[in-house]
């Protein structure tokens, strides 16, 4: 059951890393439909609950982030942590999150650094979020 777990959370974190990666933006039909599996798959593993809810606590965090920033944090990055929430126990989720953060936050940084050497302002510049957690997913994943 872990590996179906698996699988399909890397299939729904795959298109909406695509989709926010090429429209910054994700199709509400994706949120539904991978909240649909995550549910069920608790559901059967009988895992849904409590520990549920708290493994969502980033989505609800990131999309208050969303609220007070005027949208700065995209509110699909809250709700792919909720549904992703959904996937995965609160310790692995929580993980998953601050090490993409942490990570994009690197990628980020450097690529600021390198442009501001070349004397370029990138200060205003987007980056999706979603793209970054696929390496981070899958090393999780291998330990």
């Amino acid at each position: 059951m872990e590996l179906i777990r698996h699988i399909i959370f890397f299939a729904f974190l795959f298109a909406a890393a695509c989709q926010d990666g090429k429209k910054k933006s994700i199709s509400i039909w994706l949120f539904l439909v991978g909240g649909i599996a995550g549910i069920l798959l608790s559901v059967f593993q009988k895992t849904f609950g409590i520990q549920s809810l708290l493994s969502c606590l980033p989505g609800f965090f990131l999309l208050l982030l969303s609220r007070i920033s005027d949208e700065s944090i995209g509110v699909g990055d809250g709700f792919f942590f909720i549904v992703s929430g959904l996937f995965f126990p609160p310790f692995f989720n929580w993980k998953l999150f601050i090490y993409g953060t942490m990570f994009v936050g690197v990628i980020c940084g450097g690529s600021y650094l390198f442009h501001r050497f070349k004397g370029m302002d990138i200060r205003s510049k987007t980056v999706p979020f979603l793209p970054f957690l696929i390496p981070v997913w899958i090393v999780m994943v291998l330990q």
